[in-house]
Order: C-alpha cells, then structure tokens, then sequence
C-alpha cells in the first residue's frame, strides 16, 4: 500500500475512507498528485503526517487552511514552504 500512496490517486473522500487501515499516511502527506482539499485534511486530521504535510507544495494554501490546524503545522517548514501566496 506504500507504493499505491505515492501515485496520482483520484479517489474521492469515502474511497480514503474505505481503505484507511491500509493506507500510509505518511506517504500519502507527502503526495503532490492528490487532489488536495481542506475537506480531506480535515477528514484524516489525526492521521496525516505534518512534518510531510507542512512541506507539500500541492495543498490549497490559504489563510483559512493556515488557520484552521494552527496547532498541527511544522512551522519551521511550512515557512520555507514556497507555495505560500504570500
């Protein structure tokens, strides 16, 4: 499952939600191919690797996704993040 979370996955959220005890979240944080959205980080808030996440330039970077998991981003690398809109 490791390999298949590396690849472009056009999943919608329930197909996450189906396979989660299979998936590597880890991997899948670091994904510049998923169809990233506030909804699926929301969704799989506690499973998702913020150290990855913090520097995945493919997120929907926005005040309110900034905002919104305040006290999960790796600061230090988000701010090197140069997917940042500012």
């Amino acid at each position: 499952w490791s390999a298949v979370c590396g690849f472009v996955l056009n999943w919608q959220i329930s197909d996450y939600q189906e396979f989660k005890e299979h998936l590597d979240f880890e991997a899948l944080s670091e994904n510049v191919q998923l169809n990233w959205s506030i909804e699926l980080i929301e969704t799989f808030v506690e499973e998702w690797d913020w150290y990855y996440l913090s520097q995945n330039q493919s997120l929907p970077f926005n005040e309110k996704i900034l905002e919104t998991f305040e006290d999960k981003w790796d600061w230090e690398y988000l701010s090197s993040n140069p997917k940042l809109p500012w």
